[in-house]
């Protein structure tokens, strides 16, 4: 009989290269931080924001994978996604920005948060339609890894517009933007598994509800981009209850849809018997299922 252990506490006893990886991790962008900006100072405060927004969502998102066996790589690969989702974005919001001709606030305000959205949603999607996500958990969790792989790099492009703010309002305003987008992304992800729970097809109608809850959020917290200690104040109140809020209303839906007591599990087994169950809310349940982990 062999037993095994894992997570991040036995890994530390073992002596795993986790931490030596996150050291080399931190050395490479010190150094191009350094490059870039020129100065020690300058390259200390984006890498120690950066430090606050990730730690504040690897630990979120160790929280949420304890509650269901998923590899510890697969966020991690989902948050450097979500890097890349952050640097596509500045590019696109680049050019519409000089193709509407709008002031940088009102484009931060009512455009940059539909943009920015639908990037991180479409790999969302990407990984629903790859099996990777099929519960309310995990769908959770990629959600908060991708928001806080696109919080980096926004963190370093406000750095640069703003080189003069202090360590401390950064440290904030990185604390804040990691639980904004993981949080906004989070949301989409638990309420299109929700709705897709519900529906026989995948369609474009099931994301819509999610999509729009994590533009509004996302459009108000820019709303305050002048005020960070504020806006950081703000998605601590909001969006950790309104996710709880989510989480527990998609189950209850799921739970509904399917029913409950003695008289759903007779109808059950008659349905078993009968040989109708496929075609029973169970059935086209367990279904669905299949078909997100074929």
């Amino acid at each position: 009989l062999d037993v095994e252990f894992g997570g991040g506490g036995f890994q530390t006893l073992k002596g795993s290269p986790v931490s030596g990886s996150i050291a080399i991790g931190l050395f490479a962008a010190a150094v191009v931080l350094l490059l870039a900006f020129g100065s020690i100072a300058s390259m200390l405060i984006p890498l120690t924001a950066a430090i606050f927004s990730v730690g504040a969502g690897i630990e979120m998102v160790g929280l949420l994978s304890h509650r269901l066996s998923i590899n510890s790589i697969t966020p991690s690969v989902a948050a450097l996604i979500g890097i890349g989702v952050a640097v596509a974005c500045y590019f696109a919001n680049g050019y519409a920005l000089g193709a509407t001709a709008m002031d940088f606030t009102t484009y931060a305000r009512y455009i940059g948060p539909v943009v920015e959205e639908f990037g991180k949603a479409l790999v969302i999607v990407a990984l629903i339609r790859a099996h990777r996500i099929g519960f309310l958990v995990d769908a959770a969790i990629f959600g908060f890894a991708v928001g806080t792989g696109f919080a980096i790099v926004e963190n370093l492009y406000y750095q640069y517009l703003a080189p003069d703010a202090g360590i401390a309002t950064w440290v904030v305003r990185g604390f804040g933007t990691a639980l904004m987008h993981g949080g906004t992304t989070a949301i989409f992800a638990m309420a299109s598994v929700a709705m897709l729970e519900r529906a026989p097809k995948s369609t474009v109608a099931a994301f819509a509800p999610g999509f729009a809850i994590a533009v509004v959020l996302h459009a108000g917290f820019n709303h305050l981009l002048g005020w960070p200690r504020l806006s950081t104040i703000a998605v601590l109140i909001v969006l950790p209850p309104l996710l709880f809020l989510v989480f527990q209303r998609s189950e209850k839906a799921v739970a509904d849809w399917l029913g409950h007591g003695f008289d759903v599990d007779t109808d059950m087994l008659d349905a078993i018997n009968s040989g109708r169950f496929p075609a029973s809310a169970a059935g086209e349940y367990l279904a669905s299922l299949k078909r997100r982990f074929k």
